[in-house]
């Protein structure tokens, strides 16, 4: 132990004295040389990444303020062209706003989806209907309980001549809320199909009813761009016309619609309905 003590002692007195004062004073000198290099590299870099940052946050603001300025500008146009009933403009408008801001403005895919329904040319519709369908699907793919898109996505399938899917939607629709107007539509399809007699027995048993003067059927007159609300009791009276009709029982389609009219005089469909009847038979049921 001692021998190896010894020899370790000597070899640090040889170390020490193979390096002068100076030597070992320039050494420590390069070194922290050395060191403040890296570091002021260091420091260079983070301010750099610094500035980068504090640019890129500067740029997404300005950005984002830029995007704002041009949201408002299109909710003023889209707000303008409503009132003047420009609704092609509007659609314009509208569409481009959420195209900048898809989840801001939820409720424009139920509007896009109503003007693309019923402001659309009727002849563009019969032709495709995807642009609708496309803001009816986008819309229930944020609230798949959406009764309004619901409702347009039946009567899309109705213009689609799909009327299995339309039927299907519109009873589910009449199931989960007893709105009259999913029942006049459910009717509506299986009288075109043919199906008089269940047709028949549905609408007596709604007519026996005590129907609410408040209780609406709402009617789109694409073609003419008319949306009413129909006094209920009036709108499935008029089925019976449909009925009468396809019997080829004209005198009784003719005061089946002066019935309608009775319980509401603002029928458009009804009053029509019977313009063409008189016109058709040459004022025979005037």
């Amino acid at each position: 132990m001692k021998i190896f003590g010894a020899w370790i002692l000597c070899s640090s007195l040889i170390l020490v004295a193979c390096v002068t004062p100076k030597q070992l004073e320039e050494k420590l000198l390069a070194e922290r040389n050395a060191n403040d290099k890296k570091l002021a590299e260091i420091q260079q870099k983070l301010y750099n990444q610094r500035a980068a940052i504090a640019m890129l946050n500067d740029s997404v603001l300005n950005a984002e303020k830029r995007m704002n300025e041009t949201v408002k500008t299109g909710m003023d146009v889209y707000e303008k062209s409503v009132l003047v009933h420009d609704y092609k403009t509007a659609t314009s408008a509208l569409q481009f706003i959420t195209t900048l801001k898809p989840n801001d403005y939820i409720w424009a895919y139920d509007s896009l989806a109503f003007y693309h329904y019923f402001y659309a040319d009727v002849r563009d519709l019969t032709r495709s209907t995807y642009t609708l369908q496309y803001f009816i699907n986008k819309g229930l793919s944020l609230n798949k309980n959406n009764r309004f898109l619901l409702e347009l996505k039946a009567r899309t399938l109705l213009i689609e001549q799909d009327d299995t899917a339309s039927l299907k939607l519109f009873n589910e629709l009449f199931n989960a809320t007893s709105d009259l107007t999913y029942k006049w539509y459910a009717i509506y399809i299986e009288l075109a199909r043919n199906n008089i007699k269940s047709s028949e027995a549905e609408i007596n048993k709604i007519l026996a009813q005590e129907i609410s003067g408040l209780k609406k059927v709402r009617l789109d007159h694409l073609p003419e761009h008319i949306r009413e609300n129909v006094n209920a009791k009036a709108a499935f009276i008029y089925l019976r016309s449909i009925i009468y009709q396809s019997k080829g029982q004209y005198q009784k389609v003719a005061d089946v619609l002066k019935e309608a009219l009775r319980s509401d005089p603002n029928f458009y469909l009804a009053a029509k309905s019977l313009e063409e009847l008189k016109q058709a038979s040459q004022g025979l049921y005037r």
